[in-house]
């Protein structure tokens, strides 16, 4: 076989392993632990370890307008909690990482919740309170409210198209980050991120 007959093909397989190796890259940036810092006027947090996979919002957005229920049906706003630090959380009672977050983020309530920070897990749960008391009974969650989202609608105005998703909001009703995905809520790295954000 003469040689100008492997050029093509030895092209092709140089180029299809540069990209296998570029995609590797890729999928590595994306996935690998690693640390970053955010500065600015007033600004100086880290996001690593527990939290390494909450996207910081430089630029605090205003939170949409939308409103949930609580366990007796009255409706509420967001706007009712502002002052606070709110961590918004959606969820469902047949998620299973949901299931598994729960425990974090009622640590998390008990540790910091009061006036200047509450967790607001929020269900999507078609049976609603009732599935929501009947799950935290039977799970031991007992610091955190039932709040309900009825038809997922305030899901659907966060852009939440997955469960679990948690959205942080500052004291002035601002959206300064959020974290697609179960977390460590209870861990050392989490609270100091509440903390910070607590302090400003």
């Amino acid at each position: 076989m003469p040689s100008s007959d492997l050029k093509p093909q030895n092209t092709a397989t140089r180029f299809f392993v540069l990209a296998l190796m570029i995609a590797a890259t890729v999928v590595g940036l994306v996935t690998a632990p690693r640390e970053r810092s955010v500065s600015g006027p007033g600004l100086d947090l880290k996001i690593t370890g527990a939290i390494q996979h909450f996207r910081l919002l430089e630029n605090p957005k205003i939170s949409p307008k939308t409103t949930f229920v609580d366990a007796k049906g009255a409706h509420k706003t967001l706007k009712d909690m502002r002052g606070k630090v709110v961590l918004v959380n959606f969820w469902a009672t047949w998620c299973a990482p949901c299931v598994r977050e729960m425990p974090a983020l009622d640590a998390l309530q008990k540790h910091l919740g009061g006036q200047d920070f509450e967790v607001l897990a929020i269900s999507s749960d078609r049976a609603g309170a009732t599935a929501v008391r009947q799950f935290y009974k039977k799970t031991g969650v007992d610091a955190l409210k039932i709040y309900l989202d009825p038809g997922a609608r305030m899901q659907r105005k966060f852009g939440a198209i997955s469960l679990p998703t948690s959205v942080l909001i500052d004291r002035s009703g601002g959206m300064v980050g959020h974290v697609v995905g179960p977390a460590e809520w209870a861990a050392p790295e989490s609270i100091a991120l509440i903390r910070y954000f607590m302090a400003r």
